[in-house]
């Protein structure tokens, strides 16, 4: 009884842990893009990469790798 109890808890356990990566890899995505968007606006406004870096707690190499 104690076995199939541990089992099903396991299972319980990996099932929460596997929802909970696809979770944060999807809010992951979603801001990852949202922060592209942003930059890609700040950079069609002119502002420079340096500015557009500060503004979205990027790296120069970061911004520069999106709109270069």
């Amino acid at each position: 009884m104690w076995k199939a109890f541990e089992d099903h808890y396991e299972s319980g356990v990996r099932h929460g842990r596997s929802e909970g990566r696809n979770e944060g890899r999807n809010e992951g995505v979603k801001d990852g893009l949202a922060t592209a968007k942003r930059v890609f606006a700040l950079y069609r406004n002119g502002n420079s990469v340096t500015d557009i870096a500060k503004e979205c707690s990027l790296t120069e190499e970061q911004v520069k790798n999106l709109v270069l």
